[in-house]
This record gives structure tokens, sequence and C-alpha cells, in this order.
């Protein structure tokens, strides 16, 4: 895996206008987990930086990413997660407690999931299923960062100073395969030119532990499983409506359900084109944390490992398959 981990106070800013004569709540604000393309865009410099050829690559993927693309020391990626305190979390706004996934599938969490997806179980409007656990005291073991951040204690690993994001024991990363070309060492993050350490560390966590759940059907397709978007799915030309067009191909008869919350599609930013020295487009996109239930057309090995949507070779569309 690819490591980043923030050694100094870091902003990362919502997507939006942004300058002295700008005004409004884009201008200001801050994201608890930064973007996937501010993750990228530091993995391509650690290549650029010693060589900017790389940059001059042809256009040949969509929206303009060729010379991201081709500065970047591995592909695909799959991510990003973060580790906190020894807590596996995902998301780019919102953190999804991705241990206490894990932890509770096998612990009646995964009969829940498909009670909703028959329509045995109901929620309550605008809950996840993960939400109701959390009402459960069986459920304080397992802890959950939550949005709004208990400033009067120093328990959190996640404080606000200023509009600037201190991090204490945070990692973030991408998980990768046989990639070797990573240049380590400390580099410049966020739009205040925080610092953080980028290392390659001989481990995939998150896909331990999915084999873990899979046991000997990780290499099987066929199977019936929940799958959870981790990064956003660019969805391209499709239909943003159809939840079946969205998943072609990875899944049949794909389904939305609520396990952390709502399936949702909105217009999601692209980052920064250093070569053309513009914003990219937005392009609609699942947001992290949607969960859809389905049969699966390929082994949950090359789901994970392939991704969905556009651009996923690059870090987007990565998911989860959990078995039912």
């Amino acid at each position: 895996m690819i490591s980043v981990e923030p050694l100094t106070g870091i902003t990362f800013r919502k997507p939006g206008p942004f300058g002295l004569t700008q005004r409004g709540p884009l201008s200001v604000s801050s994201t608890y987990f930064m973007k996937t393309t501010t993750l990228l865009g530091l993995l391509a410099y650690t290549k650029y930086s010693e060589d900017p050829s790389c940059a001059e690559a042809p256009e040949e993927l969509p929206l303009g990413f060729s010379a991201l693309a081709s500065c970047l020391p591995c592909r695909p990626l799959r991510g990003p997660y973060a580790s906190v305190r020894s807590q596996l979390y995902f998301g780019e706004e919102r953190p999804f407690n991705l241990s206490a996934l894990l932890e509770l599938w096998e612990k009646g969490l995964k009969e829940e999931v498909e009670g909703l997806a028959e329509g045995r179980k109901v929620l309550e409007d605008g809950e996840g299923l993960m939400d109701y656990y959390a009402k459960s005291p069986d459920f304080e073991r397992v802890s959950i960062i939550s949005n709004k951040l208990d400033r009067r204690t120093k328990r959190s690993a996640f404080v606000f100073v200023r509009e600037r994001l201190i991090m204490s024991g945070v990692e973030f990363f991408f998980e990768e395969e046989g990639c070797g070309g990573v240049r380590e060492g400390v580099y410049a993050l966020g739009s205040d030119g925080g610092l953080a350490r980028v290392r390659r560390k001989p481990s995939n966590p998150v896909e331990g532990a999915l084999k873990e759940l899979w046991g000997e059907r990780w290499g099987e397709p066929g199977a019936k499983a929940t799958v959870v978007a981790v990064s956003p799915i660019i969805l391209g030309f499709k239909d943003p409506h159809d939840p079946r067009s969205h998943w072609k191909g990875a899944l049949r008869d794909a389904a939305p359900v609520r396990l952390f919350s709502r399936y949702e599609v909105e217009l999601h930013p692209l980052g920064w084109d250093m070569k053309r020295n513009c914003p990219r487009p937005f392009a609609p996109a699942i947001k992290p944390g949607s969960a859809v239930v389905g049969t699966l057309e390929v082994s949950p090995e090359e789901l994970y490992w392939r991704g969905v949507g556009e651009l996923a070779e690059l870090g987007f569309g990565s998911v989860l398959p959990l078995p039912m």
C-alpha cells in the first residue's frame, strides 16, 4: 500500500470559488478527509519531481487526466482509506467506519442488509443501517467518528483550528499490487502547503479483511453481494437516475440499500488540471457510502481491483464487495 501521513496542520477546502473577493461557505469551509484527486496529485508529483517529462503524455484518458495518469507510480489504485488509532475509514466529506462494518458483517449485519433489500426491515427516514447499530449499547466498543467533533476534549483525532485541520495519528493510503515506483519522502500537501510523508508499506489491510470474509469464494463470480462505494464512482454518460446502468458489467439486478446513507448521485469536482492551469469539469458520480445489493458478474477479487465507472484505474470507483 502507499501511505500518506500528514505531519503538520493541513487545510482541505471544499470545491468552489476561492479568493479575497469571494464570500460564502465554499470560500472557507474545510472537509474532514482529503479528496481522491488531492492524493492522486501528490502521488503523481512524487514522480514528476524526478522526471517532469512524464506530464507530457498524449491525451488518452477522458476529462484531461492523461498527464496525471502518466505520472502516477502505480495503477490500479484502490481507496483511498484512512487509518485512525487502528480503525479504518473511508469517505471524502463524511468519514465512514470501515472497521465497524467489517467487524459486524458476520455478526448479523448482513442479515439486516438482506432484510432491508427485501423490504422486511424499515428504517426511519434519512437513517442508515449503521446509524441504527450505533444506537445499540453493544456498539459502544466500535467507535464511529461523528461529523460533529467534540472540541471540549482531546480524544478526537480531528480538530478544527481556524479552518486548518490538525491531524493526530492519521494515515491515508491507497492499496496497490506489485508497485515499486513510489518515491518516498516528505512533500507539500493541501491548499496551504502543509507537509506529509509518503511511504510504501508491504500490506493491503482492506483486501486482507475481504479475503477473510469471502474465503474460497474470493476468486469466484456469481455470488450475491452488497457492494459499497469507497471513492466517487464517475458515471460518464450513464443515466444518473438508473442504478442498474451504473453497475452494468459488475452486478446484475443492482438494487440500492441504505447501509450508511441514501444512494446518492451528485456532480463531483475532478480537481485542478495543472497541465492546462484550470479546473477540470464536474462529473456525475455516485457518492462514497452508497451501497447496492446484487449478483456479481465477476469475482469479488476482480471487482475490488478493477473498480467501477470512469477513471477506475486512477482510484475512482473503488468499491467494497461484501458476501451475503
